[in-house]
This record gives C-alpha cells, sequence and structure tokens, in this order.
C-alpha cells in the first residue's frame, strides 16, 4: 500500500480511532474519512504526508488540537476539519502552507485569534462559523481578540499609582515612561 495515491472512506459509519499508520503512506495525494464516527485525537503522523493535497476529515467526533504537524503538509490545497469537537486554537503555521487554498474548521470548539497570512487572508466567514471562541479578523465579521497581554502591565502601573504611602508611589515621568513602553509592546503586535 506504500504506492496509494487515494484513500476514500466517506460516510462508511467507521468507529473508533484512525491508525496512525497512515501517516505511513508517503505517496498519498488524496485522504477522505469524512462523516464517519472517528474520535480521539487526530494522528500527529497525518503530518508526515508531504505529498497530500486533499484531507478531509469532516463530520467525525474528533477532539484535541489540530496538529502542529500540518505545518509539514507542504502540498496541501484543501483542508476541511469541519463538524469535529476540536479545541485550542488555529496553528498560525497553517499559514506558511503556500499551496493550501481552502480550509474549512467550522463547527468545532476552537478559540483564539484566527490567523492572517497565507490561506486566512481570503477565506469566508463559513469556514469559521460555529466555534464560539474564535476572534480577530474584522473582515469576517468575528469579533475582534481582547488584548490580554497588556494586562498585567496595567495591572501593575494601576498599583505602583495607588500605594498606601505617598513615598512609595511612582512619579508621573515614571508613569509616562511605563506608559509609553505599553504603547510600544501594543504596536508591535
Amino acid at each position: 500500500m506504500s504506492g496509494l495515491l487515494g484513500l476514500y472512506m466517506s460516510q462508511n459509519s467507521i468507529e473508533g480511532e484512525v491508525p496512525p499508520d497512515l501517516g505511513g503512506l508517503k505517496a498519498i495525494v488524496e485522504l477522505d474519512l469524512s462523516g464517519n464516527h472517528f474520535s480521539g485525537k487526530i494522528p500527529s503522523r497525518l503530518g508526515e504526508l508531504q505529498k497530500l493535497q486533499s484531507l478531509d476529515l469532516s463530520n467525525n467526533s474528533f477532539s484535541g488540537s489540530i496538529p502542529l504537524s500540518f505545518a509539514n503538509l507542504i502540498s496541501l490545497e484543501f483542508l476541511n476539519l469541519s463538524l469535529n469537537a476540536l479545541s485550542g486554537t488555529i496553528p498560525k503555521s497553517l499559514e506558511k502552507l503556500s499551496y493550501l487554498k481552502a480550509i474549512n474548521v467550522s463547527f468545532n470548539d476552537l478559540e483564539g485569534e484566527i490567523p492572517s497570512g497565507g490561506v486566512f487572508e481570503n477565506s469566508t466567514l463559513q469556514s469559521f462559523l460555529g466555534n464560539k471562541g474564535l476572534c480577530g479578523m474584522h473582515l469576517l465579521e468575528v469579533p475582534a481578540c481582547a488584548i490580554t497581554n497588556l494586562g498585567p502591565s496595567m495591572i501593575e502601573l494601576a498599583l505602583d499609582c495607588t500605594e498606601k504611602n505617598p513615598e512609595s508611589r511612582i512619579t508621573m515621568k515614571d508613569v509616562v515612561k511605563r506608559l509609553n513602553k505599553i504603547k510600544n509592546t501594543f504596536l508591535e503586535m
């Protein structure tokens, strides 16, 4: 089976986990396991399929995160992970897949910022529907992401300004310096 180019097993009511050995099918170009009852995590070994052009794992019961190894799918053109129970974030490394034309991660439990480069530049809202925790791309009409990494800096600044002992409070000059530092951190994002 090492020369297998396509594996089409959609709509077969297959249950259980996907065998990690599928990652050994080095010549495979198309893999369609959609519409089954596969569960568990998506095997990270699928990221070893460097000739893979189309991967459809939609309409199953996969859980866990999108494997970071998918960044190695250098020939991938189509990726459909919709209608599963995937969680975590969309790996930013997927932006670097230069042949990737379409991605669908709708109706999962994904959260965090939608990457903005590569395939994501031309994606539509339909590719991300049903993921209440996704944010970031105003073009897709999803909520903006909260700026969480500035929170601790602002809280520390507020605490330093409101010290009970006046001698322990920071000076206005120091407040301005720290606000500028926070502003510069924000602009680098």
